[in-house]
């Protein structure tokens, strides 16, 4: 699958920067829902014992969230290659966290995000980050 955007133009779009950023490409976006990929690095900040800690993997999570609202904002301005103020957002909440095992360094892991509802600019989030097809993590976010 050919990403929707990748490298430095989906950088432009999230509030993170380097070494922060948890997310390498944008595979899909739309209203409901977004997919990222996130290769695992010798110089992420969340590398214990070889493999991404569950910080980065929620993390990544809210970044694939990030890259979503980025992508759709860039969109909707006409500005696809990076708008000026990418949006901002906060976890309020963490809820129904399920953390099975962490990803070992070298890997790829993909992350699916789906808006379950929105109301006065508040998302309520499930997402899931998955590696060959194995769940690594599942939580909500608010």
């Amino acid at each position: 699958m050919k990403p929707l955007l990748e490298g430095k133009q989906l950088f432009n779009l999230l509030p993170q920067k380097a070494p922060m950023t948890m997310v390498h490409a944008l595979l899909t976006a739309d209203e409901q829902s977004a997919t990222t990929s996130f290769t695992i690095l010798p110089d992420n900040p969340f590398i214990e014992n070889q493999a991404l800690a569950l910080p980065g993997l929620v993390e990544n999570i809210a970044q694939t969230m990030a890259a979503r609202s980025g992508f759709l904002f860039s969109t909707q301005v006409g500005q696809a290659e990076a708008p000026q103020n990418p949006p901002i957002g906060f976890i309020g909440a963490i809820t129904k966290l399920n953390f099975v095992k962490s990803p070992p360094l070298g890997s790829t892991i993909q992350t699916t995000i789906k808006i379950e509802a929105e109301m006065m600019e508040v998302s309520l989030v499930s997402g899931e980050s998955t590696l060959d097809g194995e769940l690594l993590l599942s939580c909500s976010m608010k």
